[in-house]
């Protein structure tokens, strides 16, 4: 009959426990993972099965006491990059969502705002439609699988018990968060070059027919063009996004 004492339970719950809060950090943090419409329970269940699986080839955290001060400052070393992990790859999908947001106010399609319950925010047509199209790509390169290989690799890279995070790697962190604007304007690029030569002709319209009335004609124009650029330059933008998730996932393994 197998027996186990105080302390062979304690390294037996620690050995799961710090792996555990890191996963389950990442994946409340994560796109795909940490959408509202994925139940609590599945996302628990997800890091405890993780957790369960890699466990065994860490190395031994016995010494490590979560009612002690190296305990606590662990624990929320294990939230932090955990966290900093999601982030980097929810940049790019907040990235796509600023494109729509930029793409929809030019378009005029702003108006039609509604309430986006992955955000819990007020969300715009324009902009929850590049989120589907960007997590539907994301699926497709298997960025789930390769965002759980990342957080496991993780615990080679940043063992349990080794402190935060180098400052050099917060710098690079940094500069992923700027990733985001430079990635929201490259996607609403064409759409906003298009409503420039539509405004422009609308405008010429109206000095050379006055009688025309320019508020009517301008709002049907310019949301056909923009759709119609919108799905034309998809397979261009998809190319650069998807390179983008690419460099997040890599961002993530380094």
């Amino acid at each position: 009959m197998l027996a186990l004492d105080d302390q062979a339970l304690r390294t037996l719950l620690g050995a799961f426990f710090w792996p555990f809060i890191r996963i389950l950090a990442f994946i409340g943090s994560a796109p795909v993972f940490a959408g509202s419409n994925v139940p609590q329970r599945l996302k628990i269940g997800l890091a405890a099965l993780i957790a369960l699986l890699i466990a065994p080839g860490l190395p031994d955290t016995s010494r490590l006491a979560l009612d002690s001060a190296n305990g606590m400052a662990t624990l929320f070393s294990q939230v932090l990059l955990g966290l900093a992990m999601g982030m980097i790859l929810r940049v790019i999908f907040a990235g796509v969502e600023l494109a729509g947001e930029i793409a929809g106010m030019q378009m005029g399609m702003n108006f039609a705002g509604f309430f986006d319950p992955q955000t819990h925010s007020e969300g715009t047509p324009v902009g929850s439609w590049l989120g589907v199209v960007i997590t539907l790509a994301f699926l497709s390169l298997n960025g789930h699988l390769m965002m759980i290989h990342a957080i496991a690799e993780s615990f080679k890279v940043f063992p349990i018990g080794s402190g935060l995070i180098p400052n050099a790697e917060w710098h690079r962190l940094s500069l992923a968060g700027g990733e985001m604007f430079a990635i929201g304007v490259y996607a609403a690029l064409p759409v906003m070059a298009t409503m420039l030569v539509c405004n422009l002709a609308i405008g010429v319209l109206a000095r050379i027919a006055p009688q025309l009335n320019v508020l009517s004609i301008s709002f049907p124009v310019t949301m056909l063009a923009g759709m119609l650029m919108l799905l034309s330059s998809l397979p261009v933008t998809m190319d650069y996004l998807n390179r983008a998730l690419i460099r997040a996932v890599e961002l993530i393994a380094r």
